[in-house]
């Protein structure tokens, strides 16, 4: 289950076709913001979370890096330029960083994903509440409600990016190599605002679930605090959506 993009989709009908807008009008006319990851580093498949803001209001969206390992994202609404630029850039074993072009220059503009390093750890747990847990698929995502103000949208359904997916054996034991994001530059100085939400999906059509775990992050439903390290087993309550 992978859903980094759903809420940027909720930003487009609010922002693009309040203003009366078709989302395909939307580029760069050659002036596209690329980010691109340090050459120095192993390359790495980037993903870009973005909001322009203009005289067109606002358009926000998600894309993935093209073949030539760059994520290009667009400068225009229509014939109207956009006068700011912000981005949210993740790539696997990297933190997480962003990018602010206010005011945007003219031209287009290339800027450097510096990749620092992130560690892993394991997240190792127990199933518990479903009869066939093996028939499961668990998916792991970040969660960040600290983007609607760094991009500049307000409130809204926050930050989500696919992480992981794993298996559990039958008797629902389950072990997975994570990002550790308790040493993430960004989530640490938004420790209340960034958190696991653990999810899973069965055999069936929309047979899906919540996972409870017994350390929940808070009231928020299907959450993990992250930690620099999970000592022993986590047990999760599976919860019909």
């Amino acid at each position: 289950m992978r859903c980094p993009d759903l809420f940027f989709r909720r930003i487009v009908a609010l922002f693009a076709l309040g203003a009366g807008l078709a989302p395909g009008r939307i580029g760069g006319d050659g002036e596209e913001v690329r980010i691109g990851p340090d050459p120095n580093v192993e390359a790495r498949r980037l993903r870009a979370y973005y909001f322009i803001v203009g005289d067109f209001g606002g358009y926000g969206g998600s894309r993935e890096a093209d073949k030539e390992l760059d994520v290009s994202l667009p400068t225009y609404v229509g014939d109207r330029r956009a006068r700011s630029v912000k981005a949210v850039v993740y790539a696997e074993g990297c933190e997480i960083r962003t990018f602010v072009l206010d005011p945007l220059p003219p031209g287009p503009s290339r800027l450097l994903f510096e990749c620092r390093k992130l560690d892993t750890v394991w997240l190792r747990g127990i199933v518990v509440g479903h009869a066939r847990p093996s028939e499961l698929r668990i998916h792991l995502h970040y969660v960040g409600s600290w983007n609607g103000r760094f991009l500049g949208f307000g409130d809204g359904p926050s930050l989500t990016i696919h992480i992981a997916d794993a298996v559990p054996h039958p008797d629902g034991r389950f072990a997975v190599e994570v990002p550790d994001f308790a040493k993430d530059t960004i989530t640490k100085s938004h420790r209340e605002e960034a958190y696991w939400r653990i999810t899973a999906s069965g055999t069936g059509p929309n047979e899906s679930y919540c996972l409870k775990p017994d350390r929940p992050a808070s009231t928020l439903p299907c959450t993990l605090a992250f930690e620099p390290e999970y000592s022993g087993e986590l047990q999760f309550t599976v919860d019909r959506f």
